[in-house]
């Protein structure tokens, strides 16, 4: 992946807490704990159903259909994960073009609205 791609790949905020979710359990994850994190961050609350879009399991819904329909395909065409769609599983995959940024991502902390910061390697921070 370029520069470009790369920086392109971790501009979404989802992405980012994707990415940050499935380093901080392992590299693995189902659909379902992808969803219910990133949609109670964006929210800053325990996980949960929410009035707009409740669930039986407790997923929202908008933020299921976006990571299977968005986020998933677009990181696994540039080879960061593996999904399942089928059992509903997710595994990092390849995330050396990310390494530069991505570990910096998990250890500099998290933007006002709970999304990992991004800070670039050569930053005098």
């Amino acid at each position: 992946m370029y520069t470009d791609e790369t920086i392109a790949t971790l501009a979404d905020a989802d992405r980012r807490r994707l990415i940050r979710t499935l380093l901080e359990n392992g590299g693995r994850s189902s659909i379902e704990e992808l969803a219910v994190e990133i949609a109670s961050t964006k929210r800053g609350a325990a996980p949960g159903p929410t009035a707009e879009s409740p669930d039986v399991f407790g997923v929202p819904e908008r933020t299921k259909i976006d990571l299977v329909h968005n986020h998933l395909p677009r990181l696994a065409d540039h080879g960061v994960i593996e999904y399942d769609s089928h059992n509903g599983t997710v595994r990092l995959d390849d995330t050396s073009t990310l390494e530069p940024y991505v570990s910096r991502v998990v250890s500099r902390g998290r933007e006002a609205d709970g999304s990992p910061r991004l800070v670039r390697n050569d930053s005098s921070e």
